[in-house]
């Protein structure tokens, strides 16, 4: 089967159009429209789909030089071939110019068919060429989109100098594209302490053939700001002489929120192992606080060894302030949360915070009037107002002024977002700004650790910032430090504000801490209960004592009538305090209970049951604040969970 051709002639010449036609049927299959005019021809070129053009020269209403001028015009690139009886050479040097493919003589048509073919290849040629140089625009004008819109810095490097930078690049420096392609070195970028590094890494990856490896550095924007950078690179090839191009990340809030989140995890690993700590020392210190207690008690004033004694005591209530202080860091110490009002707390220890900071340091309190109330144990606000502030002071030895703010505040999605820990909501915010000697970097970052303190020896613990930290983390807020040297520290501490607004409660007047009553005693470190048994039974009352919770089972099934009150340790082998007293509430329903403990493993069910009133006294606790508790208990009479201001 022949092939098709859709053949448009121009010719005046009925006659002469069908030779050609004549001519063409040889070897396809032609399709012919035959026109004359220029109307004629736009409107043959609209309405149909042409393999190939074959025009006279000269016509009375046209000619082939206007016709091929209309084809450039329709943008209609066709084979376009000449044929003409009048024709001679310089005509057809001129009809090649303007554009036809080829000319023949009218007398002569043994070329046609050839010339067809061969322009039908050729037309065929330049067809897959335009669509493939068309693709490459559009991939071209794809990748150049996506260049220039990417989030990522892209870049071009010849010879350490800037060919290409994409939009990003520039914003990350904040200069146009402009001023870094104009001359500008990557290493007018790099700090100095990273040049050299980063200049390796660049001779490294042209000696790659592969994608070379990343480098990190720090950079410099136009305006001065420190960055944090990321760079990727590959070896390319410019102007036939080695290139580097690659992507450049800005990881400066990437790494600051790593930084924060690391300190976040190593100060939850230092807080179990304080934790643990803590936790056996307030056996230990129960012992000896209490017994020289007792030792004191028995000795002459005047004698040496009452001194001594007194001293041995002054060296456990420090000891014991310290493990206090790291079961405060480590989130484990046993609270009686209420809910306050921040201000109300400062406002009562505000005169002892003049006396703390002394006469050269001014202390100004900007207390909002409409703060929303928190929920937190009251020993611990004026905890961490007191270190924060004692803070400040010792940061400002000749002088200065230390502001106490509060307000309410809002973190929200993009504060959340870099400040790892923190949690959005409605929060009260406290702020102790001094206008001190400010801290660095590297002191910034082991600001809360446990014993770290830039202090000379002796004058602190490095437990007062660890202390304000567990408070916060214990209580669900969030704690953010500002500090520049040499121009002071602002520190914020939000905690969760309270949408309902209760009154706080108020204590009651001390009781007459005596009494005959019998006592069930249930602690598992002997000595403990042997100080616990000497000092209650020294205030007149009966003591039924045991190490055993299983044997304190038994005891009440024999005495459970003549029991008033269930003295039990928290965390006990076998079965703990909680669970031996709701075994023994259930026999009995009246039993008074008051747990005791320096430590816990389930803080949080537990503090539950402090919510429902069951009295608590923390380990080490003195001999004056037990007897206290279990009076104040035994009367029905609402009591603090600490032993503060109680005799010994």
């Amino acid at each position: 089967m022949k092939p098709p051709l859709r053949i448009l002639i121009i010719d005046d010449s009925p006659e002469d159009a069908v030779l050609l036609v004549r001519e063409l049927k040889k070897e396809f299959s032609p399709v012919m429209e035959r026109v004359e005019t220029e109307e004629a021809m736009l409107s043959a070129i609209e309405k149909g789909k042409w393999d190939v053009v074959v025009s006279d020269f000269v016509m009375p209403e046209f000619n082939g030089l206007a016709a091929i001028s209309i084809l450039h015009q329709q943008n209609r690139d066709l084979p376009f071939i000449m044929v003409s009886g009048q024709m001679g050479e310089e005509l057809a040097v001129e009809a090649m110019r303007a554009g036809a493919h080829d000319y023949l003589v009218k007398g002569n048509l043994s070329r046609l068919i050839p010339a067809i073919k061969r322009e039908l290849k050729e037309a065929s040629d330049r067809d897959k060429r335009h669509k493939a140089e068309a693709a490459l625009h559009a991939t071209e004008a794809r990748f150049k989109s996506l260049v220039e819109q990417s989030l990522v810095g892209i870049y071009l490097l010849q010879d350490g100098i800037f060919s290409y930078v994409n939009p990003k690049f520039a914003e990350i420096f904040n200069f146009q594209q402009s001023e870094l392609v104009d001359g500008r070195a990557l290493l007018d970028l790099v700090i100095d302490e990273d040049r050299q590094a980063v200049a390796e890494i660049c001779e490294t990856i042209l000696g790659y053939s592969d994608n070379g490896p990343p480098c990190y550095f720090r950079g410099q924007g136009k305006c001065g700001k420190d960055l944090q950078l990321e760079m990727h690179g590959t070896k390319t090839e410019l102007n036939g002489r080695p290139a580097i191009i690659g992507t450049l990340l800005d990881i400066t809030e990437r790494k600051k929120a790593f930084e924060q989140l690391r300190q976040a995890q190593k100060m939850e690993a230092l807080g179990q192992l304080a934790g643990g700590i803590a936790h056996d020392f307030n056996n230990l210190l129960t012992i000896i606080n209490g017994y020289s207690t007792l030792l004191l008690r028995s000795l002459d004033r005047e004698s040496p060894q009452h001194q001594e004694a007194e001293q041995i005591l002054k060296a456990g209530d420090r000891a014991a302030d310290l493990t206090r202080q790291l079961l405060t860091f480590s989130r484990r110490q046993i609270l009686a949360p209420r809910m306050l009002n921040l201000n109300d707390q400062i406002c009562g220890i505000e005169k002892m915070l003049h006396r703390v900071v002394g006469e050269h340091i001014y202390l100004e309190t900007s207390l909002a009037g409409d703060i929303g109330l928190i929920k937190i144990d009251p020993g611990q606000v004026e905890q961490i107002v007191m270190n924060l502030v004692v803070n400040a002071g010792d940061a400002m030895k000749d002088g200065g002024v230390i502001s106490i703010a509060t307000t309410n505040a809002e973190i929200d999605q993009s504060f959340a977002s870099i400040h790892p820990g923190s949690v959005m909501g409605g929060y009260v915010m406290l702020a102790v700004t001094d206008n001190g000697t400010g801290m660095t970097e590297e002191v910034k970052s082991r600001l809360f650790e446990p014993f770290f303190t830039t202090k000379e020896m002796g004058r602190g613990t490095g437990l007062g910032l660890a202390t304000v930290y567990g408070i916060v983390k214990q209580n669900g807020g969030y704690i953010d430090v500002a500090s520049e040297l040499e121009k002071g520290t602002t520190f914020r501490i939000y905690l969760p504000r309270l949408k309902q607004q209760n009154t706080p409660v108020k204590l009651v007047s001390e009781v007459p801490a005596e009494g005959s009553h019998t006592i069930l005693v249930v602690e598992d470190e002997p000595g403990v209960l042997n100080l616990v048994t000497h000092t209650l039974k020294n205030k007149g009352f009966n003591i039924i004592g045991t190490t055993d919770p299983l044997e304190a089972l038994e005891i009440f099934d024999q005495r459970g009538n003549e029991i008033d009150l269930l003295l039990s340790d928290v965390v006990m082998p076998f079965m703990n305090g909680p669970k031996l007293a709701e075994a023994l509430t259930r026999k009995k329903p009246a039993l008074k209970v008051i747990f005791m403990s320096g430590h816990t493993d389930d803080k949080v069910n537990f503090e539950k049951i402090l919510e429902n009133g069951t009295p608590f006294i923390a380990k080490p606790f003195t001999n004056g604040a037990l007897v206290t508790k279990i009076a104040r208990t035994l009367a029905n009479l609402e009591d603090r969970t600490t032993e503060l201001g109680a005799d010994r």
